[in-house]
């Protein structure tokens, strides 16, 4: 009774001790946060030697690989601690720290990529949910790392910090890599971009046009998630402006030619423009619609 009494007089303690793993979470996610308002983004870098819509692959395996790994955290933790039957095997315990580890490491160049060429976006519910909880999820690290540590917090702390980081994981993958595998779409926080791909597509394989200039510019529009046209054939020295018709933001990437470029997001009725003063093909896309949204410019002589 005694130990009993003890025990229960500690625990308004241990959970005033919690709040230095809360303030911890969240010191570094207003640290990540701010960040994201004070680097320089460009759309065009380079991650394993590949670019802007080039990197969605290589990004969704490597959090696909980060998931993997939460679930086996999830099923180790389990495991080790007496929630699912049989014997655990003794090198369980470290399989469980190695995997912990690997998985923040694979998170590290996503995160860097993301930082650099993205940063914090809350143009939509998908952008907006995947940026809070990317700036969010090294601070819960942080905060689980010194729970993991610490004998003097209550019991249910630690199974809420891993539930937090799996929760963070699985929300991350599904707001991103999902959306990649799923042809751009992650139910619920974005709209399908199947049937506008149907009526509006690509035109990758379309005729280069020479579309007629106004005022010495010639105009490209951004309407129904497609780009008009989407293949043109320019000389040297015209100037594109591009025209957002929707309601939703666009940007321009240029991510392979002779000169790459990356414009900030313009919203509806916005517009952006450049000139072009080296002959050559550029490819480029709107980063945020990339399925429907791609175009190639012809630069002659």
């Amino acid at each position: 009774m005694a130990d009993q009494a003890e025990t229960v007089g500690r625990q308004p303690g241990s959970v005033v001790r919690l709040l230095i793993p809360l303030g911890v979470a969240l010191a570094v996610t207003g640290s990540v946060y701010l960040l994201t308002q004070v680097i320089t983004l460009n759309i065009n870098t380079s991650l394993f030697g590949q670019s802007a819509a080039d990197t969605f692959k290589l990004k969704s395996w490597l959090a696909t690989g980060v998931l993997a790994l939460a679930a086996f955290q999830l099923y180790s933790a389990l495991w080790i601690y007496g929630r699912l039957p049989g014997r655990k095997p003794q090198w369980l315990g470290l399989a469980h720290r190695i995997s912990g580890y690997t998985a923040i490491v694979l998170t590290l160049p996503i995160a860097y990529h993301c930082l650099r060429a993205y940063g914090f976006r809350d143009y939509d519910r998908r952008t907006t949910v995947h940026s809070i909880a990317g700036s969010f999820f090294y601070g819960a690290f942080a905060a689980k790392v010194i729970i993991v540590r610490s004998r003097r917090l209550p019991g249910w702390a630690l199974p809420v910090a891993g539930g937090t980081m799996l929760t963070l994981v699985v929300v991350l993958w599904y707001s991103a890599a999902l959306w990649y595998f799923n042809d751009f779409d992650s139910p619920g926080l974005s709209p399908s971009v199947s049937a506008s791909s149907a009526s509006y597509p690509a035109g990758a394989g379309a005729a280069a046009a020479m579309p007629a200039e106004v005022g010495g510019v010639v105009p490209i529009a951004y309407r129904n998630i497609s780009i008009s046209p989407a293949n043109i054939r320019i000389k040297v020295g015209a100037t594109i402006r591009w025209t957002n018709y929707d309601s939703t933001v666009h940007n321009v990437a240029i991510t392979s030619g002779p000169v790459k470029l990356s414009s900030p997001a313009f919203n509806k009725g916005g517009s952006y423009k450049a000139r072009f003063a080296k002959p050559g093909v550029y490819h480029y896309l709107c980063t945020y619609h990339p399925g429907t949204m791609t175009g190639t410019i012809t630069v002659t002589p």
